[in-house]
Parts: structure tokens; C-alpha cells; sequence
């Protein structure tokens, strides 16, 4: 049994606007928690999920992923490499090199090799504030992407 759950409303004019919140938590839970069995969404925990799956088409979310991040996608798929994993695990743990090589079950220098060639392919984008928050965004949408 999945469930999603909109915000309080306390007017009964507002009940289609809580029919649309519940029906986004759904959807977007049962996108972001795939391998649960039942799921159950509040729509005030979708935090940016609420902006991408609000997104004029599916089509712009894509264009975006392959803007930011398509270059590390074609990476992975023509050399065998899970750069995009490294990098959505790296920033998970909030930069930090030690814990990320944990979770991903890695050598710490198997990770710094990696973040390297992550460097290579887009740049100083670890470096600065707006270009991480853009990757990090890419990231959650070429998740939800490629669980379709």
C-alpha cells in the first residue's frame, strides 16, 4: 500500500490543490523510494522533488541533466566507469572523501582517482556554491530519469 500525503488545508474550496499535493507525494515516492514495498509521501518532506516534477516537460529536465551532467554520463557508459555514482555519493556525504569511500565501498585513493576524473570532464564545479547546488539537482533528476 502506497500513500502520499498533501499539506492541511482547511477550506473545502482548497480540496483540489490537496488532491494534486497528495497525488505528486505519491508519485514522486514511489519514484524516490522504488525498492519499498508500500510508501507513504508527505508532500511538505518532497523538499526540490516539488520543483522538478512541476517541470514544463520531461523533455527540459532531460536537456538540463545532459547539459549539466551528460558528459559524465557518456563517460560511465562508453569506458564502464560510475563516475555519476561517485560523484552523487561524494556530495551525499557532504564532500567528505572518507565517508564516501566507505559507502561506496572503495579505496580512499580509488575515490580521489575518481573525483579527478569527475574534475576533468566538468571542471572546478566542486569549487563553487551554485555550480554544486546545479550538479546536486541534475543528480536527484537523472536519478528519478533513469528509474523510469
Amino acid at each position: 500500500v502506497s500513500l502520499g500525503i498533501s499539506r492541511p488545508m482547511l477550506e473545502l474550496s482548497n480540496f483540489r490543490q490537496a488532491y494534486d499535493c497528495a497525488k505528486q507525494s505519491l508519485q514522486m515516492g514511489r519514484v524516490l523510494q522504488q525498492r519499498a514495498r508500500s510508501v507513504v509521501t508527505h508532500y511538505e518532506d518532497l523538499g526540490i522533488f516539488r520543483i522538478i516534477s512541476l517541470a514544463e516537460s520531461p523533455a527540459s529536465m532531460e536537456r538540463f541533466c545532459q547539459d549539466t551532467i551528460g558528459a559524465l554520463v557518456d563517460h560511465d557508459r562508453q569506458c564502464g566507469t560510475e563516475l555519476v555514482k561517485t560523484l552523487h555519493v561524494f556530495l551525499e556525504h557532504n564532500q567528505n572523501s572518507a565517508k564516501a569511500a566507505k559507502a561506496l565501498n572503495i579505496h580512499y585513493n580509488t575515490l580521489r582517482y575518481r573525483l579527478d576524473q569527475i574534475k576533468e570532464i566538468l571542471g572546478d564545479v566542486l569549487d563553487r556554491p551554485q555550480q554544486r547546488l546545479t550538479l546536486e539537482v541534475a543528480l536527484q533528476i537523472h536519478s528519478l530519469i533513469a528509474s523510469r
